[in-house]
């Protein structure tokens, strides 16, 4: 072969290279390359991705591809800043596909939950089926819950005031709040809330009552704003109403009206004006939580 011919292979074989590693399904694992440094940005593009139990159905036949699923079991991050991710095809999928020692884009850590894509060449080692030394990118975040107001109401009424119109008056116990008469109507209100933050908050609680035949009438939660009256929103769920009580959550109640408001109250009214004899109803409530999930 002439010196000439020679030196343009040595070109065709270089330009084929460049043109595979154009391609970020095939970006080498070490050294990282710009995509992979804080400054970089990259499209990331899912065309044509597979699920982690394609991958793992394919096995080695499954070659250079790009695979998505939930971050399930996520380990720490290496001094190389590389990986290794368990992934399933749902957030409570368990271990099903693994990213071994992968690139993190943009150093970017990965938690358990993250909607992520490992690309690379899949082998089975043992038993596992797995990219490894790939790149792996967060396609989207796992849902995080904030959390906008909460008052247990545990040997305290915190904030929350007392307006009884008649009988017995809301009191703090060791761990709830409780009121229990017949004859009676009393309110517990709350301080103004800010949900300022918001788009989409929701409201629950625990409770629990005794000696009540109607407490969907009885025991009501009431919300209101500066501009506005109280008006009434529908606890999902009640207890059974056995005695002793058994607490039950509230079921998740919608303030999504209320969001960007700074001067929401909320109001559990008691009345059992309507009720005489023993034994009183009683309702109890406690840890009352205010969360956005987003």
């Amino acid at each position: 072969m002439s010196h000439n011919k020679f030196t343009a292979s040595i070109l065709a074989a270089v330009a084929l290279l460049i043109a595979a590693c154009s391609d970020y399904n095939n970006v080498p694992a070490n050294p990282i390359d710009d995509r992979f440094l804080d400054t970089a940005t990259v499209v990331i593009d899912t065309t044509g991705a597979i699920s982690c139990a394609r991958a793992v159905q394919l096995g080695d036949s499954a070659g250079n591809v790009k695979v998505i699923g939930y971050a399930t079991s996520a380990g720490e991050v290496s001094s190389t800043k590389q990986q290794t991710v368990w992934m399933a095809d749902a957030i409570d999928g368990g271990n099903v596909f693994e990213a071994y020692l992968c690139n993190i884009y943009r150093k970017d850590t990965i938690h358990n939950g993250d909607l992520v894509m490992v690309t690379g060449t899949v082998t089975v080692y043992n038993t596992t089926t797995e990219i490894k030394n790939g790149n792996i990118y967060i396609i989207r975040r796992a849902p995080k819950t904030y959390t906008y107001y909460t008052e247990s109401l545990a040997g305290s009424l915190g904030d929350f005031t007392v307006n009884t119109i008649e009988g017995a008056a809301w009191e703090a116990k060791a761990t709830y709040a409780q009121v229990s008469g017949a004859q009676t109507h009393t309110q517990l209100i709350s301080p103004t809330i800010d949900l300022s933050e918001t788009t989409d908050p929701v409201l629950k609680f625990g409770h629990c009552h005794m000696n009540s035949t109607d407490p969907q009438t009885q025991m009501k939660l009431y919300v209101r704003t500066a501009d506005s009256d109280w008006q009434n929103l529908e606890i999902p769920e009640y207890a059974a109403g056995t005695t002793p009580p058994v607490f039950v959550e509230s079921g998740a109640i919608s303030l999504k009206a209320y969001a960007g408001r700074t001067d929401l109250q909320i109001m559990f009214d008691f009345n059992t004006t309507s009720v005489s004899g023993t034994p009183a109803p009683t309702w109890r409530v406690k840890n009352i939580n205010i969360t956005e999930t987003k």
